[in-house]
């Protein structure tokens, strides 16, 4: 029996840039999404912070003994598929960084 990765999208396609911004609300949380498509647009490297409350701030590259929680950081044009709460507010460590489409499934980038 084989297993389904195809990624099924379940909102709409949000800009992500210096502001905190919630892709799926409490009050609306979309049937079963667990996963976000996150693609930096940008054409270099560039951070993507999430958290639980529109307070979150950006955070940029970790440092050696310096972790950054909630923080990832993707190429140029790399898309991947990554499980965080569906309801975290999201930021990036610049402005329209990031296209994030919340949804289930998907696998690799």
């Amino acid at each position: 029996m084989s297993v389904d990765t195809t990624f099924k999208p379940l909102s709409s396609t949000f800009l992500i840039g210096v502001t905190a911004t919630q892709v799926i609300n409490s009050g609306a949380v979309t049937a079963g999404a667990n996963t976000m498509r996150i693609q930096n647009i940008l054409t270099t490297r560039q951070y993507l912070t999430w958290g639980p409350s529109s307070t979150v701030t950006a955070a940029g590259a970790p440092a050696a003994g310096a972790p950054v929680p909630n923080t990832i950081g993707l190429a140029g044009g790399e898309s991947i598929y990554l499980e965080i709460p569906p309801t975290s507010y999201l930021i990036a460590n610049i402005a329209a960084a990031f296209e994030v489409t919340a949804g289930t499934g998907g696998v690799g980038g």
